[in-house]
């Protein structure tokens, strides 16, 4: 291909880049920017611009230009998205950004720094279902293997936000989707930070995350962040809401599958912190938890394999109880 731009270009001249660029084709950031210049067009149709989103976010899934959004200023105007009027653009925009943040902490901070979580915590509270599910992409993105967020997220109010999710008997899917980010949470919920100082977020008034950094406006205690989920899910009543789904009432089996993982997670991770510890299993907790896995037992008792279709084992549930004494 060097050759050939060679030989456009004239004998005895040095080749001409652009004429390179146009036998390989566009680069990514020219593609991402051209998409956006589509999408931020209020001339152009709405079809027009939600296909320029749709190859945006094709584009974005690739860490590299994910990473380049930052350099090439892309995330100013994708964010001003978010807030358009239409909601099918801030649908598409959405699933742009949580494209471009999905395991990847740089992009991941460079996000955290518009502060979106209260946006997307709104999204949680429309009646739009595809809006709804896309907070939910969001905020997973955003909080996931990330302390400083987590915080952000409880000064924002956004653990009532998925208690008030969860509560969304019309949309299914979205209780799935956040039960299931319960687990995830909870599972990252022991992440060991150290309590150094660093640079603070304008926007959110927090340090910005680093490898070995602790939330800048809390008292550091110990080298750990863990019990925060925890808390917040005996807090704001989400684990009384959990064990209300779970046999033997009627719920459905995947919800009922994901609940129970939750509290499987939760008896795991906080049985044996200690009273001083944010996240402690307090005696009235361990008696709902017991009282939860006898019912569970005794339902298998009477109807064998229910066990089965909620994908764990006797084993598990003894271990549980064992945990809880």
């Amino acid at each position: 291909m060097t050759e050939e731009a060679k030989a456009q270009s004239g004998p005895g001249q040095k080749y001409d880049p652009a004429v390179l660029d146009k036998i390989l084709g566009k680069s990514d950031a020219e593609m991402m920017k051209e998409a956006m210049y589509v999408a931020v067009n209020d001339q152009a149709t709405l079809d027009n611009r939600l296909i320029a989103l749709d190859n945006f976010e094709m584009l974005v899934e690739q860490v590299d230009n994910a990473k380049n959004m930052k350099k090439i200023g892309l995330w100013d105007p994708i964010y001003t998205l978010l807030k358009h009027d239409e909601d099918d653009i801030k649908i598409a925009a959405a699933a742009c950004t949580g494209s471009a943040i999905n395991n990847d902490y740089d992009t991941q901070d460079t996000f955290m720094e518009l502060d979106p979580l209260p946006l997307f915590i709104s999204y949680l509270n429309s009646s739009n279902k595809s809006l709804q599910n896309k907070a939910v992409l969001n905020i997973s993105g955003l909080l996931k293997h990330n302390p400083v967020a987590i915080h952000r997220f409880g000064v924002v109010d956004g653990w009532s936000a998925l208690r008030r999710a969860l509560e969304d008997t019309n949309n299914i899917n979205l209780q799935r989707k956040v039960t299931f980010l319960l687990n995830s949470l909870l599972l990252s919920d022991d992440i060991t930070m150290r309590p150094v100082d660093g640079p603070t977020s304008t926007a959110t008034g927090v340090a910005i995350r680093q490898e070995t950094q602790f939330p800048g406006d809390r008292e550091p205690r110990t080298a750990s962040t863990e019990g925060t989920v925890s808390q917040a899910l005996y807090d704001h009543g989400i684990l009384d809401y959990l064990l209300n789904t779970l046999p033997p009432n009627e719920s459905d089996l995947d919800l009922q599958e994901k609940a129970l993982r939750v509290v499987i997670t939760l008896t795991q991770q906080t049985s044996k912190r200690k009273s001083n510890e944010k996240g402690y299993m307090t005696q009235n907790v361990k008696s709902k938890l017991r009282e939860c896995f006898a019912e569970i037992d005794k339902t298998e008792q009477a109807s064998q394999g229910s066990l089965e279709n909620l994908g764990i084992t006797s084993s598990e549930i003894e271990q549980m109880q064992d945990l809880l004494g």
